[in-house]
């Protein structure tokens, strides 16, 4: 039963989006640098195809309406971020709203991102949707018509971020896997069926991705940057405070040896260290970098700004800058908080899912945490990678206790 005052809350967010996204940007006024230019730059057409897939297509339209990258930005992750919330609202059921609400409250945190070029929002939202068209389609929709606009968005997701096809294609094992135990609760076609779709789902996306490249003649960039991925988050990387995170060691060593197989690379590398050795890597990753991953809005949002004004700042760049250095630590706190209220909420979802319920499905929302810890054990680490790990979990969580109201479908009808 919904709590008759949680209907206010839904227009409140939406408003308190836009704005904080407006001001955000207005404030701040984030340049493109970084991978960020390179987006620009690719949505322009200056320079060849080299990664972004739907995101940037997005991007070239919005480039053409509004030249300037901080509103051409805010043309595309504001629609975006709007559609998240959206979602949170319509398929959150529960009393309080409690998964809305937490999603909600660390969508607005990340408003400071909403003005970078960036493509992390719109996969976010694009995996969203086809979270919601696979688990709770509309229910005037033909199956057929549901699941094929689900693998197509979700395409254009994977095409737009291909770290997803990693950990769609890891969900989809732990999903078999998860079967096992979970026998007489769900037909195993439903089980089967859902990894199926999410496995071709992630094939589809980094195939059409990789045709892109090789159509530009960018297809051997592919070779690098998953090197340079692999170099920072295992092959080059130590136990200190960064572990796991991009260095300018490992990317060098990614260019320097990318002629050799990178199966060669992976072996010679791994046997020159002890066991001992990778597992103190993982450990540090997984309590510095990947349980509660860092903030990032922020600091990508003034980062522009801080390479403008150099080791000579005007006035009004100084004050900038030190109203942003006084918020880290806020941000940073803030976003630890509502992490744990989501991993908490998510728990709960699966308890209750399981027990009361009983519909293996419950345990999506897990399996999809465990997918993406389970691939940056192993790949470079940044703390806008985990985004869509964060925003998607209520969503999940909300979706999956619907699951039993009577015109829920799971993928297989």
């Amino acid at each position: 039963m919904e709590h008759p005052g949680t209907g206010r809350w839904f227009p409140a967010a939406w408003v308190a989006l836009v704005l904080l996204g407006l001001l955000w940007t207005l404030w701040l006024w984030p340049a493109p640098i970084s991978d960020y230019e390179l987006y620009w730059n690719e949505a322009g057409g200056t320079v060849p195809y080299e990664r972004g897939g739907a995101g940037v297509a997005l991007f070239a339209l919005a480039r053409y309406l509004f030249p300037q990258p901080q509103w051409a930005a805010l043309a595309v992750n504001l629609p975006s971020a709007a559609l998240l919330l959206w979602l949170f609202w319509r398929h959150d059921r529960t009393r309080w709203r409690a998964f809305a609400l937490a999603g909600s409250a660390c969508l607005l945190l990340t408003t400071p991102y909403l003005g970078v070029v960036q493509i992390d929002v719109v996969a976010t939202a694009l995996l969203g949707a086809c979270w919601v068209l696979l688990l709770r389609p509309p229910a005037a929709w033909p199956r057929a018509a549901s699941i094929g606009t689900a693998v197509l968005v979700g395409i254009m997701a994977v095409s737009t971020r291909p770290q997803f096809a990693l950990t769609l294609a890891a969900l989809a094992g732990l999903l078999l896997l998860a079967w096992l135990p979970a026998r007489g609760r769900t037909r195993a076609s439903s089980m089967i069926g859902l990894a199926g779709m999410l496995a071709a789902v992630a094939v589809a996306g980094f195939a059409i991705d990789q045709s892109a490249r090789v159509a530009a003649g960018t297809g051997e960039h592919v070779r690098t940057k998953s090197g340079v991925t692999l170099y920072a988050g295992l092959l080059l990387a130590d136990a200190g405070p960064a572990c796991g995170m991009w260095t300018q060691r490992a990317e060098d060593a990614a260019f320097e040896e990318r002629a050799k197989p990178l199966r060669d690379v992976i072996v010679e590398r791994i046997a020159a260290q002890p066991p001992s050795h990778w597992l103190r890597i993982a450990q540090c990753k997984f309590v510095r970098q990947i349980a509660l991953p860092g903030a990032f809005a922020l600091y990508w949002a003034s980062e522009p700004l801080r390479e403008e004004a150099g080791a000579a700042p005007t006035a009004g760049q100084r004050r900038r800058l030190d109203a942003v250095e006084a918020l880290y630590p806020w941000e940073s706190r803030l976003q630890r908080v509502l992490v744990l209220a989501i991993y908490a909420a998510a728990l709960v979802a699966f308890v209750y899912g399981w027990h009361r319920q009983r519909h293996a499905f419950a345990l999506l929302p897990i399996a999809w945490l465990l997918s993406f810890w389970i691939v940056h054990l192993v790949f470079e680490v940044q703390g806008r990678y985990f985004l869509a790990t964060i925003l998607l979990l209520p969503l999940l969580s909300a979706l999956v206790l619907r699951l039993r109201e009577p015109e829920a479908r799971t993928p297989d009808g």
